[in-house]
């Protein structure tokens, strides 16, 4: 692109200049503002299609945390939970959850998953847990009750900003596990030890729109 020439240039230039230059000349300064405009490229850092995706997951995952747990307290059978997720895809057509419907998921989600935890302190404090025999059971005891009310918070607190809080649940199956004498919890242990696979198979369908 041509820079300006100095006044001083012009002045003491412009008769040198071949008459094919100052036809172009002619020519550029004839151009109209609107076409010059077009030539302007413009950039922008938009991406509402990664929004989208983190919506649908975020609601998805907190969406499997709830009917898994209610899976755990055996109010929801397990093979009903593929054909609700089925039904939520289709629900949303390929768009994103709405505002309304992830909040009121994340309600549902705060209180069940609130009495899942209170559940496991009553347990605890009633001394019907089942600890593993290689530590005391006042150290477990403890320890898990310093865990479970951290989980309370950040429960209420991750729903509360939107977030995914499905690690929560997992986190209080995993306890559970302990009250029942695993220090470490089957892979297979409790309907939630399964969220992750079926997150990641719920996403894929949301994004392929293959709902069912």
């Amino acid at each position: 692109m041509l820079g300006k020439l100095p006044a001083s240039y012009a002045t003491r230039y412009m008769v040198r200049i071949p008459l094919l230059f100052a036809i172009l000349v002619g020519l550029a300064l004839a151009v109209p503002a609107a076409q010059a405009a077009d030539l302007t490229v413009t950039v922008t850092e938009q991406h509402p299609a990664a929004d989208a995706v983190t919506a649908t997951r975020t609601t998805l995952a907190n969406f499997l945390a709830l009917e898994l747990a209610r899976v755990t307290f055996d109010v929801l059978p397990a093979e009903q939970v593929d054909g609700d997720v089925g039904r939520k895809l289709v629900g949303w057509g390929g768009n994103e959850p709405s505002e309304a419907e992830a909040a009121e998921i994340g309600r549902q989600l705060l209180a069940e998953g609130s009495y899942y935890l209170i559940s496991l302190t009553y347990l605890i404090e009633a001394g019907g847990a089942v600890f593993p025999d290689d530590k005391p059971e006042s150290t477990y005891a403890g320890d898990t009750l310093v865990r479970l009310d951290a989980l309370q918070r950040q429960l209420a607190d991750g729903i509360a900003a939107g977030q995914d809080v499905s690690a929560v649940l997992v986190e209080a199956e995993n306890i559970r596990a302990l009250t029942e004498g695993y220090a470490v919890p089957p892979p297979d242990f409790g309907p939630l030890a399964r969220h992750a696979e079926m997150l990641e198979r719920a996403v894929t369908r949301a994004l392929k729109g293959t709902a069912l």
